[in-house]
């Protein structure tokens, strides 16, 4: 029996644009009720492009016959092409190469310094409200914790970073000294930035 689903080519027929042979996927998505929050963009880790939902990789298994450079990941709701450093992202999109940016921020913060190491009250950045907090998040993710969802962006407030696991509340004390305005509520499993709005999660936060 012959196979109906769309075969995925493993290049891009445009050496300039190496990521046309992915758009069908994108389109399929799109079909099926997500929608493009960016059109492919390179950076310094190569082409990506944004979904604003979780990616239904039902659908993309469905519809589409994948070559195998490119790899489907639940976990990190995104779709690789390997060949191309070329990747899909769905909203809960935080794989490692994500994850180890948060970590050298905390590197960062820590270098040639004694701790405890004091957490400002104010982001540097006048766009981007939570780059204070960025080194609190990248210990998490060094001591073994993972990003489930972030979605912190700008200046919006009342956005939030979620791990998969418990926050490490006694790492963050031994490490960092926190401005009153930033409440570590180990009874709800979270980190309140009360001044910017941003929280950090745990997986049962409320």
């Amino acid at each position: 029996m012959t196979d109906p689903r769309v075969r995925i080519l493993d290049s891009s027929p445009n050496d300039r644009l190496p990521y046309l042979h992915l758009m069908p996927i994108v389109h399929g998505l799109v079909a099926a009720g997500n929608t493009v929050d960016g059109r492919f963009t390179l950076t310094k880790s190569g082409w990506y492009c944004s979904m604003r939902d979780p990616i239904d990789f039902d659908v993309i298994r469905s519809q589409f016959e994948l070559p195998a450079t490119i790899t489907l990941s639940e976990q990190y709701d995104t779709v690789l092409d390997e060949a191309t450093l070329t990747t899909i992202e769905g909203r809960r999109a935080w794989h490692p190469r994500m994850q180890r940016g948060f970590v050298l921020k905390a590197e960062q913060a820590l270098e040639g310094v004694e701790p405890p190491v004091q957490i400002s009250a104010d982001s540097p950045s006048r766009f981007q409200g939570f780059v204070h907090l960025n080194p609190v998040v990248g210990l998490l993710v060094k001591a073994g914790n993972e990003i489930g969802e972030c979605n912190w962006s700008g200046l919006h407030r009342g956005v939030e970073c979620r791990f998969a696991r418990p926050i490490e509340f006694d790492v963050l004390e031994r490490t960092f000294a926190f401005p009153p305005t930033i409440v570590l509520d180990r009874e709800h499993d979270r980190i309140v930035d009360t001044k910017s709005g941003y929280v950090i999660r745990g997986p049962e936060a409320t």
